[in-house]
């Protein structure tokens, strides 16, 4: 293997994983820490790649570097995700879209003429009774692409605790692009 002296983002992995471990040990003080710590978290992706049978692609160190960055990134806002639906599990009011069906209107209810039917689910899991709310909802497809939005939606009537009720089709405008 070869090292070009001053070049180290500029030059490639190793294939072999112990030849990559020593390249890594060569590298100390060329890269930033902060690099070589990113470094170390794709190799240690790549080893378990390797395992599972996966080829080891031939890639720069700084090539390497952007995709475990680009990896980081992901999982981060995954992690995101994941909190926001566990800090919804825990909401006092729980709210369920099912049932979405797009359908033809008059023109006078939507400028598209398309509205969305659904059924609104919602379940108090607090211990106080709720006498009214409000949401805004939006509708994505699978892409997370605007479908409809229905801007103000108010709910009106007890609901009290531990009750669920459900709320049959309101049409949601597709005014917006």
């Amino acid at each position: 293997m070869v090292l070009v002296a001053g070049r180290p983002r500029e030059q490639l992995l190793p294939s072999d994983a112990k030849a990559r471990s020593e390249f890594v040990d060569a590298q100390s003080g060329k890269p930033s820490e902060q690099e070589r710590r990113v470094l170390a978290r794709f190799l240690t992706r790549l080893q378990a790649q390797e395992a599972a049978g996966v080829a080891v692609p031939k890639l720069r160190v700084a090539d390497a570097i952007e995709r475990q960055r680009a990896y980081d990134k992901e999982v981060g806002e995954v992690q995101k995700r994941i909190q926001v639906g566990l800090d919804a599990a825990k909401s006092p009011l729980g709210v369920n879209v099912r049932e979405q069906e797009l359908v033809k209107s008059d023109a006078g209810k939507s400028t598209s003429g398309n509205s969305l039917r659904y059924v609104l689910e919602i379940a108090n899991r607090d211990k106080r009774s709720v006498d009214a709310m409000a949401l805004g909802v939006e509708f994505r497809d699978l892409s997370r692409k605007y479908v409809a939005a229905i801007p103000t939606l108010e709910l009106k009537g007890p609901l009290t605790a531990g009750e669920g009720s459900q709320r049959a089709h309101a049409p949601a405008r597709r005014d917006r692009p």
